[in-house]
């Protein structure tokens, strides 16, 4: 597949490192692909800015720079509708400081408390304090509905072994489950797939079957390639792709009848 690509797409958690740490030999088969074309790292992983992301990818071996990085967070600005919930708003964030940066360019009025903002958006799963969360803002939604934002769609990522580590998605998805809107950005969305062109497009990228994405997650891959007619490469041993039933992949785009 490395042949005939002239532009690569790259997931990072299951694709280039898990748990484990770097995984084999990828830092080697990324330097062959940026031998051939552009590397850009497209991924779901809003808990952390794309410095501190490219810092960590060089740390293991990786020369990917920032700006190669497209978070799902910067759907926060760049989806109009989610960038206009968003505009001369408060909002009630929840993440990590470093991962505010993706609400600089939101036009957002400032940060305040639960009770007070006018949105809620969630970037991350926050650690220990998630569950907690999911309670409150369900609490909070109940006394005043409001928008809810989650710009990490994922539900889990790979831990060690076949263990799921639960990811923001998760703790949106129990929000939404309770019968409060959530308005999603990232993969496997449309939204993120035509974020994702315009960038390509700005860069001069033709959008063909030489654009080829990786990805652990077969739903991305498939939506990815349908969304902007381009190749896809599912990597099925060293992320969460053990969690599929193989027998719904070709049946379905929809992860949550995969149950992830």
């Amino acid at each position: 597949m490395i042949d005939y690509c002239h532009t690569f797409l790259l997931d990072a958690s299951g694709v280039l490192y898990n748990e484990n740490g770097v995984i084999p030999q990828a830092v080697a088969t990324v330097r062959r692909m940026q031998a051939r074309g552009a590397v850009f790292v497209v991924t779901n992983n809003s808990c952390h800015s794309p410095a501190v992301i490219s810092a960590a990818l060089a740390h293991d071996g990786y020369q990917l720079p920032a700006d190669h990085i497209f978070s799902s967070g910067y759907g926060l600005s760049e989806d109009p509708d989610i960038a206009a919930s968003l505009r001369g708003k408060t909002v009630f964030f929840v993440g990590y400081e470093d991962s505010k940066v993706y609400m600089q360019s939101t036009g957002y009025a400032g940060f305040a408390s639960l009770a007070q903002a006018d949105v809620i958006v969630i970037s991350s799963s926050i650690g220990a304090a998630a569950e907690e969360m999911v309670v409150r803002v369900k609490a909070a939604l109940v006394h005043r509905p409001r928008p809810v934002i989650c710009c990490n769609p994922d539900h889990y990522v790979r831990g060690l072994g076949q263990d799921l580590i639960p990811v923001a998605g998760y703790y949106a998805a129990q929000i939404e489950a309770a019968g409060f809107p959530v308005h999603w950005i990232g993969k496997p969305l449309e939204n993120y797939s035509q974020m994702i062109a315009r960038r390509l497009k700005a860069r001069g990228v033709n959008l063909d079957a030489g654009v080829c994405f990786f990805d652990d997650n077969p739903v991305n891959v498939m939506n990815m390639q349908m969304h902007l007619g381009i190749s896809g490469c599912w990597i099925r041993e060293t992320g969460i792709g053990f969690a599929f039933d193989p027998t719904l992949i070709h049946t379905t785009y929809r992860a949550d009848v995969l149950d992830l």
